[in-house]
């Protein structure tokens, strides 16, 4: 999506009931008044969604970053890169909606833009529903402004009923870093996680 562009719907960079792979959407310029999402598995038993891409270097979103989104299928290798532009919504670098498919390997790495949107809002490397949250990473350096992400939340990844081991939060390279709250990760079962400075 580049300049002058208005987008009242969400951008996909792939949609499909089988398995989404190494699909890439780039944010340069315009407004996206829905979400962006580097790849959908739509179907309750798709394949998997692996390796998709969402890197934003200007513009605008208004809704919610992902990488790569499924449901009950695992989420492998997927990352969102933001270095411009303006976020107000969540981030996550991958996510799965419900079941027990696992996230793993997915990273969200922000050196650039402005963050807005009302409350406390959350940035997560990856989430699983039921599934297992591994080796996940969030990764923030380099910011001009310091208080760029006071207003969010910081999640290496996570999971709301498995188990969450090996994901992490890394700042670094931004001296006087403010964020509403920072983690390496979480899980509603026994896991270990990890934050970075």
């Amino acid at each position: 999506v580049g300049a002058n562009i208005s987008l009242t719907g969400g951008v996909f960079g792939g949609v499909t009931k089988g398995s989404a792979f190494r699909n890439t959407v780039t944010i340069e310029g315009g407004e996206v008044m829905g979400g962006v999402y580097g790849g959908l598995v739509g179907a309750v038993f798709g394949g998997s969604a692996d390796d998709n891409r969402v890197i934003v270097t200007g513009g605008i979103v208004n809704f919610e970053i992902n990488g790569a989104v499924s449901y009950f299928s695992s989420v492998t290798g997927n990352s969102v890169s933001i270095s411009g532009g303006t976020v107000r919504d969540w981030v996550y670098g991958a996510s799965v909606i419900v079941g027990n498919g696992n996230a793993a390997n997915n990273s969200v790495t922000i050196t650039g833009g402005r963050f807005e949107g009302p409350g406390i809002q959350r940035i997560y490397g990856a989430v699983a529903a039921d599934g297992d949250s591994i080796n996940n990473t969030l990764t923030v350096s380099n910011l001009a402004d310091p208080a760029a992400l006071a207003g969010r939340s910081l999640y290496g990844g996570g999971s709301l009923t498995g188990n969450a081991s090996g994901n992490s939060v890394t700042i670094t390279c931004t001296p006087g870093f403010q964020a509403a709250a920072l983690s390496g990760g979480f899980g509603g079962a026994v896991g270990v996680a990890q934050a970075v400075n």
